[in-house]
């Protein structure tokens, strides 16, 4: 993850009896309108790491808002979709 992001935030929310959320702000430098490949690249790298890092203990792509387009893909891997 370290070759990718600049800098790493995060915090623990709406704690429950099942588990916790951790929120990450990742920050990562580049410069999208000169090179926006490179920037989406990137961006796809970071995605791809979170859920390699996040689906090794058990954990799931889940928000207390609904996964998302950007985590359907993650979901459909999950659930065991084909």
């Amino acid at each position: 993850m370290v070759e990718h992001v600049d800098e790493v935030l995060g915090h623990f929310s709406h704690a429950f009896s099942q588990g916790t959320s951790l929120y990450m702000i990742l920050l990562s430098r580049t410069n999208r309108e000169k090179s926006p490949a490179e920037a989406e690249e990137k961006l796809l790298n970071i995605w791809e790491t979170i859920h390699k890092i996040t689906s090794m203990p058990g954990a799931m792509a889940a928000h207390h808002h609904g996964v998302g387009i950007a985590r359907m893909p993650i979901i459909v891997k999950e659930l065991g979709i084909v």
